[in-house]
């Protein structure tokens, strides 16, 4: 049986809060300027750079929520009770899956993103698709129904 600190978790913030404050950190640590002159595979790599940094960004901050929580069978049992009663346990459960889920989604998103980046069929394609990655892993991160409790 682990001992677990339920002081150490920390507060979760609202889906709004969560891509804002992403996103932020985003357009504060990649470059955000790219002019006309540039060579297109300056622009697609601009492009690669942002959605892999959101992709890690949005990865590590649900890795941290899934980590924080302890698993319930992990626990002492009288914790295990204290939670199944204030919070049922297999909603919690189920809440604690989502999370997983949504981690995984985002992560095919920004592999699927790179994918199309990658695609060299148009020198319009790397704006379109980088903006596009950027908004699928900002959707699925909305979807996170655990986030709003």
């Amino acid at each position: 049986m682990a001992h677990h600190s339920f002081k150490k978790i920390m507060v979760l913030l609202s889906a709004k809060d969560f891509i804002d404050l992403a996103l932020s950190k985003t357009q504060q640590k990649t470059p955000t300027v790219i002019h006309k002159h540039y060579q297109i595979h300056r622009i697609r790599h601009f492009y690669m750079r942002k959605v892999k940094f959101t992709q890690q960004n949005y990865r590590d901050r649900l890795s941290q929520i899934l980590s924080d929580f302890p698993k319930l069978d992990d626990i002492h049992p009288f914790y295990a009770d204290l939670m199944n009663i204030l919070y049922d346990k297999d909603h919690y459960k189920l809440a604690v899956g989502q999370i997983n889920i949504a981690k995984n989604l985002v992560d095919k998103c920004g592999k699927g993103g790179l994918k199309k980046l990658n695609d060299k069929t148009s020198a319009k394609q790397p704006e379109s698709g980088g903006t596009y990655c950027l908004k699928d892993t900002v959707f699925q991160c909305v979807n996170i129904p655990f986030a709003e409790h």
